[in-house]
């Protein structure tokens, strides 16, 4: 090779370098300042609850994490197919959220915009204000001075109806009033005699309280609850009806009350939530006095144990389990 053409190709390399370098700092500075570009992102805000962050843009993917309404966040300037934004979650994991749980085109200005003009999407279950709650279960009661009164053990595990309703006076706080039906029907043999009974037990707690809201997730709530009210015509009933006639006796009071419960609601949707209750109920009537059924022939000699009418207490005190649907306005 001539010392010419080295020179040539010498020179044509350090050109074929210098271009090169040149072409990085031009896509360098045009990566800079191009706003549109992949990596750009823009302000958004949630606006419909438990907007889920998925692993993937499709809408049966994994959820990564929920986001409640109103809350602000980073998302990539321009969605892919199907209108999936990229968005990064708070535990640092990068998934998909779609268009219709965001608020794309936030105001530079929000001072000149009023709230009312931006879109809020539904009130979410927890924010609403009131609450209609339908529920059933059982009470795990023992009147034991009852069941020793007859010389059996039959009298237990009630059975209630009643509903709730209430009103949050602030974010974790609600009060509540509270109305049930507690019964208990059956027929029972006393050993000693043989003689069968038809027995009843009732009583209708009216109650006023409030709910503690311990825990509140986007898929969960956890309450502890106090209530306090009357008994309202609390009574027991015996009657045995193949002895002469009349011959049923019923003891009645209306005693205090009280209830402290644990309320795990799950929210299937922004109205309806479905909810599970454990708690224990007070309530016992004071001492009654049993001589009443003394001029009432046939079984309401029961009463008497060694030919002594004691007074007896109607003790539904006891463990309290139930379910039950609420409505959210």
């Amino acid at each position: 090779m001539s010392a010419a053409a080295g020179a040539a190709h010498v020179l044509s390399r350090e050109t074929h370098n210098l271009l090169y370098r040149l072409a990085v700092i031009v896509i360098a500075t045009l990566i800079m300042l191009v706003p549109g570009s992949a990596q750009a992102a823009q302000d958004s805000t949630i606006v419909v609850d438990n907007a889920p962050i998925r692993l993937e843009p499709r809408s049966n993917s994994k959820v990564l994490e929920y986001l409640a309404v109103g809350t602000e966040v980073r998302i990539s300037s321009y969605p892919m197919p199907g209108g999936w934004y990229k968005i990064r979650s708070k535990t640092g994991a990068y998934g998909w959220l779609s268009e219709t749980f965001l608020s794309v085109y936030k105001p530079k200005d929000e001072s000149l915009v009023s709230k009312d003009d931006v879109p809020q999407g539904p009130k979410p279950e927890r924010d609403r204000k009131f609450f209609i709650r339908g529920l059933g279960g059982f009470d795990f009661f023992r009147p034991d001075e009852l069941n020793f009164l007859f010389d059996f053990a039959d009298l237990n595990t009630g059975y209630y109806i009643g509903g709730e309703f209430g009103v949050f006076i602030s974010e974790r706080v609600a009060m509540e009033f509270r109305s049930e039906a507690l019964v208990k029907d059956i027929v029972a043999k006393e050993n000693q005699s043989g003689v069968n009974f038809n027995l009843s037990l009732r009583s209708y707690p009216t109650m006023l309280g409030f709910d503690f809201y311990i825990a509140k997730m986007p898929a969960m709530r956890l309450s502890f609850g106090i209530f306090g009210g009357v008994g309202l015509s609390t009574s027991f009933a015996a009657e045995a009806s193949a002895l002469p006639q009349p011959n049923i006796v019923v003891l009645q009071r209306q005693p205090f009350t009280t209830l402290a419960r644990l309320n795990l609601t799950r929210p299937l949707g922004r109205i309806i939530s479905v909810f599970m209750e454990l708690g224990y109920r007070y309530l016992r009537t004071e001492d009654i006095d049993t001589s009443v059924a003394a001029p009432i022939s046939g079984g309401s000699e029961i009463f008497a144990k060694t030919g002594v009418f004691q007074p007896r207490a109607i003790d539904l005190s006891g463990v309290v389990l139930g379910v039950g649907l609420g409505i959210h306005f």
